[in-house]
């Protein structure tokens, strides 16, 4: 099913005032009931494919890229310097090519009390060699300018699990509205299965956090479970994760 066939089925529902004189009270709450959920899922509908238009993980790829071949040139630099140093520019090399490399790994945040900024940095060089523009710089205040920092790998990765999360949430919730009564019907049915199957076992949170099942006060191997079990396990541990 599709959102225009859901608003088209809306837009066929009669409103309240117009329902036949013989219909039941009964039969008038259900109508209700009916439009409203199905109001629900065009609601729901609109929300999730305006979410999935927004999500975009293009620019942390892109970012992420350069981190790693950032990382990997300088690297190599700094495998070219032998110890011990004696020379100081030697010396003043390495460590503004370890604190490229930390900020990479690390973020921005290395770079505070060093008397360093990205501009005056190995890894800045690259940044701007790739195509990053100095933003801001003064001659006339002394000011060198700065660039803009998009994250550490890290916080890069971070942000694309997020996005996958969110992504995934909302194709979830897009099925689920635009599914048909039949395989609604379906699925609750399965539904009812696994959380019954759920609610027969001795479902408890063991030693490490995660969601075991017991017998006789001793945890299970899901090996042991049957198929239905197990995928009444994946289940719960689904719901327990998010509402975590």
């Amino acid at each position: 099913m599709t959102l225009e066939q859901l608003e088209a089925l809306r837009a066929a529902r009669l409103d309240p005032a117009d329902l036949p004189h013989t219909t039941t009270q009964r039969q008038a709450t259900a109508y209700a009931a009916q439009t409203a959920t199905l109001d629900h899922r065009i609601t729901t509908a609109k929300s999730a494919l305006a979410t999935l238009a927004e999500l975009s993980d293009d620019a942390d790829v892109a970012w992420l890229d350069h981190l790693n071949t950032w990382r990997k040139v300088l690297c190599d630099e700094l495998l070219t310097i032998k110890s011990p140093i004696r020379d100081k520019q030697e010396m003043g090399r390495n460590i503004n090519l370890t604190l490229s490399i930390k900020c990479i790994d690390f973020g921005a945040g290395v770079l505070k009390d060093s008397g360093r900024e990205l501009t005056n940095l190995r890894l800045g060089e690259l940044m701007v060699a790739s195509g990053f523009e100095v933003i801001g710089a003064d001659p006339d205040r002394n000011f060198a300018g700065r660039l803009e920092w998009h994250g550490s790998l890290k916080e890069t990765e971070q942000r694309m699990k997020e996005t996958a999360r969110r992504r995934a949430q909302a194709e979830q919730q897009l099925a689920s509205a635009l599914m048909d009564d039949d395989e609604r019907a379906k699925q609750d049915a399965h539904s009812k299965r696994l959380r019954d199957a759920a609610n027969a076992l001795d479902i408890r949170i063991a030693a490490d956090g995660s969601l075991r099942v017991f017998r006789n006060n001793e945890a299970l191997d899901d090996a042991t479970l049957t198929e239905l079990q197990r995928e009444a396990m994946a289940f719960t541990r689904r719901a327990f994760a998010t509402s975590a």
